[in-house]
């Protein structure tokens, strides 16, 4: 059974193109991703206004709004019009001055907590650089989620540097155990749509026995497990642990990634820098496994309601042990025009391989 869906394109004011707003879709594929950016894509009858789009939205059958991406160049061929979502996510992804080390003046750092570490990312270090991200009806950030979460300072590297900003979220994501979620609201002041982004934690658990499902696992060993920060005179060794925890304790064997992947970052007279980036690449080496488990399964309408707030508890992870538990964030969620629907636990890329230096 097919699930209906509508297209619309919309300008980057926000208004619906075309004689006819929305196109019944023929075919549509969406990957939500917890980190890595959405894909989308959909084919409808050809769009006979679409060279001012800025924004594609797929709406269920009700004509709510269940989607929204940046659009693209859609690509009409016989009378049939392909539209391949980008992630609107991808808003932050600019290269800018990141201040790390700007002080208030007391002294102390003007970022000391994770949600003035987001607000700044988000909003403020494009002010800084006075660069305007060019949408009329601009966007909201919500960091109220995240204002209990313990700020580490060892995480941060207090330098101002040219930084990606996208990745510089998605390493402060990788550590703190945070996603950033798109949301479409209406702007009351001019009954328009309007983006808001809002930084969510990873808090709830679930647990899966993976017997019970049709399941697909993959993993990578290949990753750098161990980082020594280096300033040309001090070293401090920093190791990912077996249970994706990150510390300096290299004599528990039992906790040890094995085989050993070193790796140095040496900054000179900077230990405290060098101890910053070591602590987050190894986050982002963090659950480099891959549980792909099938929904239209016979008992995979009871995850239906899991979403990237989760941690799923795989029982009998290690196929030679029944009770083995391994302990995963959702990385992505499927769906399709063809009921099809699949969700994966852990962050192993579909290009992990390319994934080493």
């Amino acid at each position: 059974m097919s699930e209906l869906g509508y297209i619309s394109l919309y300008d980057n004011n926000w208004n619906a193109l075309g004689k006819w707003t929305q196109h019944i879709c023929k075919e549509w594929s969406l990957t939500r991703k917890a980190l890595e950016s959405d894909e989308f894509t959909a084919t409808c009858q050809g769009y006979e206004n679409s060279k001012n789009a800025c924004f594609v939205g797929l709406h269920s059958e009700t004509g709510a709004l269940r989607y929204v991406a940046f659009c693209g160049i859609p690509k009409t061929v016989d009378k049939y019009t392909t539209i391949t979502g980008i992630d609107c996510r991808n808003i932050f992804n600019q290269e800018l001055i990141v201040d790390y080390s700007e002080k208030l003046s007391n002294g102390n750092y003007k970022i000391t907590t994770v949600a003035q570490l987001f607000t700044y990312l988000m909003s403020t270090v494009f002010t800084n650089n006075n660069f305007n991200v060019n949408l009329p009806t601009g966007y909201e950030i919500d960091v109220t989620d995240v204002e209990d979460v313990d700020f580490i300072e060892s995480y941060i590297n207090r330098s101002k540097e040219i930084r990606n900003v996208l990745d510089q979220l998605n390493r402060a994501c990788s550590v703190y155990d945070l996603f950033i979620k798109t949301n479409v609201i209406l702007d009351t002041d001019t009954n328009k749509y309007k983006l808001k982004f809002e930084v969510r934690r990873i808090f709830n658990e679930i647990s899966i026995k993976l017997s019970d499902f049709d399941a697909k696992i993959k993993l990578n060993q290949n990753i750098v497990n161990r980082i020594t920060a280096y300033d040309g005179s001090s070293k401090y060794t920093y190791y990912l642990y077996n249970d994706n925890t990150i510390g300096t304790n290299g004599n528990d064997v039992s906790k040890l990634l094995f085989p050993p992947v070193h790796k140095i970052i040496f900054k000179e007279n900077d230990l405290a820098g060098a101890k910053a980036e070591a602590v987050n690449e190894l986050g982002e080496s963090r659950y480099k496994d891959k549980v792909t488990i099938d929904l239209n399964s016979k008992f995979g309408s009871t995850l239906i309601d899991v979403d990237f707030t989760y941690f799923g508890n795989l029982v009998g992870y290690n196929p030679a042990d029944d009770n083995s538990i391994k302990k995963l964030p959702v990385f992505s969620i499927k769906e399709s025009s063809d009921s099809k629907k699949s969700i994966t636990f852990g962050r192993l890329s579909d290009f992990w391989f390319m994934d080493r230096e």
